[in-house]
């Protein structure tokens, strides 16, 4: 077993480990401390993710390792939703749909970040299927680099979504910094009066509760119609590669930068 490194989190209760062999940053993960043996299986995951992708058709939008193969698949589909609503998302500077409530991101934030200087705000757009929601995180701290950072997830519960988007920006902002500090010529700068934007827009948005607009059930129909898998074993690892399907417009599969990417 390789060994894994811990990563300095700006989180009093969120832990990031990556590879310590490894040259970048990833692969690595974010989860609660307790669940640490959690954390570095999705680890090992991301790692048999990055050795395969050499092995497997180009042109894949999304990833996911699983030991079953339909939880791999699911990973990798709800990756790939959450990576084409964003492009469209920030590239189009489209609205937001609605906010995770005050009481609940209090709740959030003073779970994570205990009494810290740092700002959390948490909302939700259109995702491109017809269930699910798919939450953005935006985290601002006091006056120290990256100074704003984001996070998102796509799930079929709002406030599972909500959680895992605060969660992946807490990876985002510990990434930023061990980037920095470990390889500064990669160091990432984030698109910050654009989120500062984004997140005066979401603040202007009414505290109403959220209130399920779409059906919480997995999207078969979108799926089927949208994506095709591959998918390769690595020992009890399988591993599902999305791509989307031929008939989808070239113009759908044009890869947008944006600050999720990172």
């Amino acid at each position: 077993m390789q060994e894994l490194q811990e990563v300095h989190s700006v989180s009093v209760r969120l832990t990031t480990l990556r590879l310590k062999n490894s040259k970048h940053f990833r692969p690595a993960a974010t989860g609660y401390s307790k669940d640490l043996d959690l954390i570095k299986t999705k680890v090992f995951m991301e790692e048999a993710e990055i050795k395969c992708q050499n092995s497997v058709s180009a042109g894949f939008i999304a990833s996911s390792a699983s030991y079953e193969l339909k939880d791999a698949q699911k990973r990798a589909v709800f990756e790939a939703i959450e990576r084409s609503t964003l492009q469209s998302w920030w590239s189009m500077r489209e609205k937001w749909d609605s906010k995770l409530g005050t009481e609940d991101t209090r709740k959030t934030h003073d779970e994570f970040f205990n009494n810290q200087d740092i700002d959390l705000s948490i909302g939700f757009i259109k995702p491109v299927s017809e269930t699910g929601y798919l939450a953005i995180a935006i985290i601002e701290t006091a006056n120290t680099y990256p100074y704003i950072v984001a996070g998102s997830s796509f799930q079929l519960d709002p406030l599972e979504a909500a959680n895992h988007a605060a969660i992946e920006a807490v990876q985002s902002l510990n990434a930023s910094r061990w980037i920095k500090l470990n390889t500064p010529m990669q160091t990432v700068y984030w698109d910050i009066g654009e989120l500062r934007l984004r997140k005066k827009a979401l603040q202007k948005i009414p505290n109403i509760p959220i209130k399920p607009m779409r059906q919480a059930e997995y999207p078969i129909d979108f799926i089927s119609k949208t994506y095709k898998f591959e998918t390769l074993k690595i020992g009890n690892k399988h591993i599902a590669y999305v791509y989307q399907n031929a008939d989808i417009s070239k113009k759908n599969r044009t890869i947008v930068k944006t600050p999720f990417n990172h």
